[in-house]
């Protein structure tokens, strides 16, 4: 068995077939399992290295594994007694501007190249990396077409990829039918644009749904000169960035209030160094009161050719503002929910080490701009009969769920307007806060986190997560009814004595017929859901310090208490819900050693499919797992394909598989296809004739021409 430090992530593309390595392989399984995952950048696997070839420091050492190209994974269970998998590199036209200007390239030694900066890939003039690694969305248009997949990422437009030979296809919209994040001003190359990585697909009306929108708080603290100019600092304006830091952390601002003193900072350093360093630093500083950037969101809607969309607006008419991000959304019958989900898209996830290799700078900087997430999630609901073409907005109605969340799913029907909500509530954590290289483990100060765990995420949660079944008036918004349960898995303090399932880190979750082209469940009745226990090595003193406030304000469990859960260790836990009774009706408690990653329910195939309740659990579920050997736990990680059978956690993996060459980082959201085929539509989007357009927007004739011929060199070939 071949094992790999936890954050490694390999980049090679496969082809074979996995060997089973404990259990028998069920005779029932069929179909494909598709799963995304991040895979490093074109300079190097996951992690990024601390130095370059060279020996000089790689300035995108301390990334978080988030930030890579997507590999898509394919699991070909249609051969009986065999399990074949197949994997590929997403390759968008971004990719091919990276690949281009890679480590060791003349374009990247003269500083035309993207670098990973936390949660984005970006450059001044190239713009912001579609990394297309997130989730898979099916979609038809026809009932005799075949399932079609779109591949989503929450900083770029969804792309169709063809299930067979896995390569993209063509992007979802035209540069111009898409909301751009920056302004046009900065004339970038593959302009940021906001989307959600959770399309969603109705297979009864054929629509396909997305969101769009603008961040204002993102435009402004990602000023071009913040980036440009700091960068490039003297030793005077590191002890001017230390001063800087000490005096906003001595003060209570909200976040306009220090985007605002962010961006004064570059000119007043500017100034200071003009004019000897006559000014003195506090006399500068005030909150001028300068309107944001206006904020949009957009509703999307395909169908296979001209992209309509329709800006969402509430009760008021004013547009709807986002201030984290809107990772999910889903539809019923009547109704589309969008969410303001608790996975944070702010400065502080905009880098890894800003200064280089100075820790105190790195860390100063991060306490200024980090927050924590919204304790609550605000929501939004457009009927879909409101979404009529010639019209330019849609007014939505907001509820509140009353904890936080990034995932949630929807029964189809709406009966008599109620709309039903299930959500994976993970208490007082951001999804995409990660393990720095500075970072110490709250468990022990003195501690720095194992080089296997820097740039993971920082999972561990500061309160016990809850899942809720919500029903929600889809007229007024009114919160009908309201079901949340949790569970620490032992009674009292003994957590030595683990009596029963738990639901400490809430992660994904699957369910029959979850993404069909086919059908939607009417009722969901059975959900499976990932909880990642508590672990000392994933909670970091920086995250524990900045959660404590916020479990005293929101938390069910003392800090303290957490901090002691932590340093004892849960493992992590994979449950069966009965949506109808909101118990956890059966589960399988993972070892110490496995470490449970993603997870999709796939149907058994029968001849005469089962009806009634005993369908929704009659399946496998099919999860990733890293496992590392138990008798030696600091090992490494082998990666393994566990087969539960769905109606039988608790009995265990009734299979196990592996090879020696599975070696993935982070793997995310998953999908079942029973059948797979070319896709059948004739859409496509013209390459050269959509980043013309994009660049004839350029104010800069040099520049435009320039970046025209980087592309007629290194990006349009590969779409002739």
């Amino acid at each position: 068995m071949q094992y790999y430090p936890l954050n490694f992530g390999s980049r090679e593309e496969l082809d074979l077939e996995l060997e089973v390595i404990d259990g028998r392989l069920p005779t029932d399984l069929g179909g494909y399992l598709f799963v995304n995952s991040v895979a490093g950048t074109v300079n190097y696997a996951t992690p990024p290295p601390e130095n370059w070839p060279d020996g000089s420091p790689c300035d995108e050492y301390g990334a978080t594994v988030l930030n890579g190209d997507g590999l898509l994974y394919r699991f070909d269970f249609s051969e009986r007694a065999k399990v074949k998998l197949k994997s590929k590199i997403l390759k968008t036209a971004c990719y091919y501007a990276d690949a281009a200007t890679r480590y060791g390239t003349d374009y990247y030694s003269n500083g035309l190249h993207f670098a990973s900066k936390g949660l984005s890939r970006t450059h001044n003039d190239l713009g912001t990396r579609n990394q297309v690694n997130t989730a898979i969305v099916p979609f038809r248009f026809r009932p005799e077409d075949p399932t079609h997949l779109s591949v989503t990422f929450d900083a770029g437009r969804p792309h169709v990829i063809d299930p067979v030979s896995m390569e993209i296809v063509t992007p979802i919209g035209k540069q111009p039918e898409w909301l751009q994040n920056f302004p046009d001003e900065m004339q970038q190359v593959f302009p940021m644009i906001y989307a959600t990585a959770h399309p969603c697909f109705d297979p009864y009306t054929f629509d396909y749904y997305a969101v769009n929108y603008q961040k204002s708080l993102v435009n402004l603290i990602t000023n071009i000169e913040w980036d440009r100019r700091l960068m490039k600092a003297a030793n005077f304006v590191l002890t001017e960035l230390e001063n800087f830091a000490n005096w906003i952390l001595g003060k209570q601002l909200s976040p306009g209030d220090l985007v605002d003193a962010i961006r004064e900072f570059v000119p007043f350093l500017n100034d200071k160094h003009v004019t000897n360093h006559k000014k003195e630093f506090s006399d500068h500083y005030t909150i001028p009161n300068t309107p944001p950037v206006t904020s949009e969101l957009r509703l999307v809607h395909w169908k296979g050719g001209k992209m309509n969309s329709w800006t969402v607006v509430d009760a008021d008419g004013l547009n709807i503002s986002i201030s984290q991000t809107m990772h999910q959304m889903d539809l019923t019958e009547d109704y589309i929910v969008l969410s303001d989900s608790t996975l944070k898209f702010a400065m502080d996830m905009l880098m890894s080490l800003p200064f280089g290799h100075n820790d105190r700078l790195n860390s100063l900087l991060r306490r200024i701009t980090t927050h924590t997430i919204s304790p609550t999630t605000k929501c939004y609901i457009v009927r879909r009969a409101d979404l009529t073409e010639g019209k330019k907005e849609v007014q939505a109605v907001r509820f509140e769920l009353p904890h936080e969340t990034i995932h949630f799913s929807l029964d189809y029907l709406n009966p008599e307007g109620r709309i039903t909500l299930y959500a994976g509530h993970n208490s007082a954590i951001c999804g995409g806060e990660w393990v720095r290289p500075y970072d110490r483990l709250a468990v022990d100060p003195e501690q720095s986190p194992a080089p296997g765990r820097i740039g993971t995420m920082a999972t561990s949660v500061m309160d016990i997560s809850r899942v809720g079944k919500h029903v929600i008036n889809g007229v007024d918004g009114e919160l009908l009814e309201s079901q949340v349960i949790h569970h620490k898995g032992f009674g009292d303090d003994r957590i030595a004595e683990l009596t029963g399932p738990h639901t400490w880190g809430a992660g994904l979750s699957t369910f029959r017929e979850q993404y069909s082209v086919a059908e939607r469940p009417a009722r969901i009745r059975q959900i499976y859901q990932q909880f990642d226990g508590l672990d000392a090595d994933a909670l970091t003193q920086f995250i524990y310090q900045l959660y404590k406030s916020y479990n005293e304000k929101y938390g069910l469990i003392p800090a303290n208490k957490i901090l002691e859960y932590h340093r004892f260790g849960i493992p992590g836990c994979l449950c069966r819900i009965d949506t109808e009774t909101m118990e956890l009706a059966d589960y399988y408690l993972a070892g110490p050693h496995e470490n449970l990653q993603s997870l999709q329910f796939v149907p058994r195939q029968r001849v005469d499919p089962l009806e009634g309740p005993e369908r929704d659990t009659d399946g496998y579920i099919a999860a990733l797992f890293m496992v590392a050997d138990p008798e030696d736990l600091d090992s490494g990680y082998s990666r393994q394909l566990y087969l539960f059978d769905a109606a039988k956690l608790a009995a265990g993996p009734v299979c196990k598989l592996s090879h020696d060459k599975l070696a993935w980082s982070l793997t995310i959201h998953s999908l079942f296809c029973a059948e797979i085929a070319p896709p059948s539509m004739n859409y496509r989007v013209d390459i050269p004739e959509d980043y013309d357009w994009v660049l004839s927007r350029f104010v800069d004739e040099t520049k435009r021409n320039r970046m025209r011929d980087f592309l007629n060199r290194e990006v349009y070939p590969h779409y002739r």
